[in-house]
């Protein structure tokens, strides 16, 4: 009997799928390995890597009916920094470089410790990006303008797993609400000393 396995994306259940669906939606970065799946047997929804290290190889076609997926209490282990590291990480590496900085600016330190400290906020939004559920060559976009503020907001908001799960937590909303409203404020300040 073969085995299928069943989905849960974006609160979605999908499926049956056979495992060379499965490998294939995977080669195709349609789904990732943390994705939550069951297959019959299983009493909850586990990581799709759990199901597909615990396989046999495939066999002929039945259809179980898996259970609901159960509220997304799977604590999945994310790898790359979380947001707590990163921001942790631009904070020292910001202190690093101004203790770093000769105190000539004409000075070739100048360059060596600005290319350091890019190489390292660089190395941290790889880890980060990767924490999301990003590939890691999304980096590159740091250096294209506009592209690279989309990357920093979402190194910045975006909890471990966004790819997949494409919401925000209640501390990312909170942190946007406050800098949106800083935004509104200081525009309202603009606007009335300006009125004034």
């Amino acid at each position: 009997m073969p085995t299928l396995i069943h989905i849960s994306r974006n609160g979605q259940q999908e499926g049956p799928f056979s495992i060379n669906q499965i490998q294939q939606m995977l080669s195709d970065g349609n789904i990732a390995r943390y994705t939550l799946a069951w297959k019959d047997g299983l009493s909850e929804w586990v990581p799709l890597s759990e199901v597909l290290d615990s396989l046999p190889p495939e066999v002929p076609h039945v259809k179980p009916t898996p259970p609901a997926p159960a509220a997304p209490a799977i604590n999945i282990k994310h790898k790359g920094i979380g947001r707590p590291a990163y921001v942790g990480s631009w904070i020292g590496i910001t202190i690093l470089a101004a203790f770093l900085l000769p105190a000539e600016p004409e000075s070739s330190d100048v360059n060596m410790v600005t290319f350091l400290t890019s190489a390292l906020l660089f190395i941290s939004v790889a880890f980060r990006l990767q924490n999301i559920g990003k590939d890691v060559r999304w980096t590159i976009l740091m250096f294209i303008p506009l592209a690279n503020i989309y990357i920093g907001a979402l190194c910045l908001f975006a909890p471990a797993g966004y790819q997949q799960t494409k919401k925000l937590d209640t501390f990312a909303k909170i942190l946007l609400s406050l800098i949106i409203g800083s935004i509104a404020l200081a525009i309202l300040a603009v606007i009335f000393e300006t009125l004034s």
